[in-house]
């Protein structure tokens, strides 16, 4: 795969498109994973009868990952907060909720948890405690006091969009090629390397 184009389409294949062959984009099966976890054959998308939520959650929490390192066009010099906040606040409709996404990430990714916290010599320590919600409604984030809802299923929806959306400044602006083909030979997916 030489070409830029080729290498986008590979990278960011639908989903719901068969798996066909022994290569696949880590976007790709991420987001299979995502709609298997909770309760979507990938497929088809109809409702399958079990779901695996937390890790389900946890394959979107590493997209925002994954996509802000090609964002960026870097997995090194930038923070791992910097890259998943800057796509946050770029790609998602609610830029104020990135920093409670983050500590999710954190609280789920590092700790397989529920709770997260910030303490710095700038700020006083910061509590975030979860609960975790399936409603399917348009609000990613309630909170009463410190304890934020996390509605899964809009966290989801919305991550699709910021893939489209990601998907769309991609195919018109250079420097983001420059920065996708970058990340292209670690990040790619399964058989990408030769």
């Amino acid at each position: 795969m030489n070409n830029i184009n080729e290498k986008i389409d590979f990278f960011f294949k639908s989903p719901t498109d068969e798996p066909i062959g022994p290569n696949f984009s880590y976007l790709y099966l991420l987001r299979r994973d995502i709609f298997t976890s909770l309760g979507y054959d990938p497929n088809t998308m109809k409702p399958i009868n079990y779901r695996v939520l937390w890790p389900g959650l946890m394959c979107i929490l590493a997209g925002i990952d994954l996509l802000g390192k090609y964002l960026e066009g870097d997995d090194i010099n930038t923070s791992v907060s910097f890259r998943f906040k800057n796509y946050y606040k770029k790609y998602f409709s609610n830029k104020e909720e990135f920093e409670i996404i983050y500590q999710l990430r954190n609280s789920m990714l590092h700790s397989f948890g529920l709770y997260s916290f910030i303490s710095n010599k700038k700020v006083k320590k910061q509590e975030y405690f979860f609960i975790l919600d399936i409603r399917n409604d348009n609000s990613i984030v309630t909170c009463q006091n410190n304890t934020y809802t996390i509605n899964i299923i809009a966290l989801c929806n919305a991550f699709e969009i910021s893939i489209d959306k990601y998907l769309e400044d991609l195919r018109s602006n250079d420097m983001l090629k420059i920065n996708f083909e970058k990340m292209f030979p670690f990040y790619a997916g399964i058989s990408t390397r030769q």
